[in-house]
């Protein structure tokens, strides 16, 4: 994690609570990244928090088996980009994840 910036998830908090998608588009550097890291700490964090992050490229989680601590409370699915996920990986970690 080169950067880990809080606070900039804050000003739309509102938005991010809902139960809705959520598109984040902009050039390279504008962001994003620090942003979704934010927004999941933020989640996280919140009474019903239950963020799981799929990072293959340990781009927003950095590497190693901890999280960082700038993504909160949410937990990381990850894998070794060589071999990819198993066939069913995802699919199960959906299931097994959602809030009951």
């Amino acid at each position: 994690v080169k950067e880990a910036p809080g606070g900039s998830a804050q000003p739309l908090g509102d938005v991010l609570n809902r139960s809705e998608n959520v598109l984040f588009l902009g050039p390279t550097g504008s962001g994003k990244t620090s942003f979704l890291r934010d927004a999941a700490r933020l989640i996280s964090l919140s009474q019903d928090g239950n963020v799981m992050i799929v990072d293959p490229d340990d781009e927003l989680t950095g590497f190693g088996s901890a999280v960082h601590s700038s993504a909160g409370l949410a937990r990381r699915a990850t894998w070794h980009q060589e071999f990819g996920p198993a066939p069913d990986f995802l699919t199960t970690l959906i299931e097994e994840h959602l809030p009951r």
